[in-house]
């Protein structure tokens, strides 16, 4: 193991607080497991009315799973990434992106429990005021992620140059930090519009980063 990987390796292994979570999920699952429909909802329509359905086990596994899958990831990614040395330089960052993930992840799983045991909660609702906070958490750190292969906002122009990676990333933070709150207020629309907003943010402000990258690799390159 390369002296930059040990090092990476020894600040991840602080992250105790991620596996508490990824325990938690599995501790709630466990213990509302038996309650539960043998046909529980795991989607909801723009009304929030449950339109796709699963068996028990597969709809509360779903979340564990990916919980599992992203922490693995997470792990792995600095020591494979070619730009290896640069995590160190926004360690805090990464820490705080994976813990709003980890959070937001919890939530999801909380959610789906809880409407299946009969609980009156508006899926629709919460769930926006989550990804807004997310989408703000993430504004707030995507300027501090240098340059690597694995997080961040990854077009061919940014990869390509690190000067426009720093500028897309400056320009994309204030993009989503915006939108995180807007996806947040949201929450005091009726279900459509509030739906329609999200799609409009969410994908409004990743498509105006990607193309902002492109021209100003143009620009860097004439």
């Amino acid at each position: 193991m390369s002296d930059q990987n040990y090092k990476i390796r020894k600040e991840l292994k602080h992250e105790w607080y991620l596996i508490i979570i990824f325990l938690l999920i599995i501790a709630i699952t466990i213990l509302a497991y038996p309650h539960l429909p043998e046909e529980i909802a795991t989607h909801w329509n723009l009304d929030g009315k449950p339109n796709g359905f699963s068996s028990r086990f597969e709809g509360v596994s779903i979340i564990p799973l990916i919980t599992l899958a992203l922490y693995i990831l997470m792990l792995v990614a600095p020591s494979l990434d070619p730009r290896k040395e640069n995590y160190l330089k926004f360690l805090k960052a990464y820490r705080l992106i994976k813990l709003g993930l980890f959070l937001f992840l919890l939530g999801i799983q909380l959610l789906v429990i809880v409407f299946n045991l009969g609980y009156n909660v508006n899926i629709g609702k919460i769930t926006t005021l989550g990804l807004g906070i997310l989408f703000a958490l993430l504004g707030i750190y995507l300027p501090q992620i240098k340059h690597n292969y694995f997080i961040g906002i990854k077009t061919p122009w940014t990869l390509a140059n690190e000067k426009v990676w720093h500028e897309t990333h400056r320009l994309g933070g204030k993009l989503f930090l915006i939108s995180g709150i807007l996806i947040m207020l949201s929450v005091f629309l009726p279900d459509k519009p509030r739906f329609w907003l999200l799609m409009i943010l969410l994908i409004g402000s990743s498509l105006i980063a990607m193309v902002y990258s492109y021209f100003l690799f143009k620009k860097e390159n004439k």
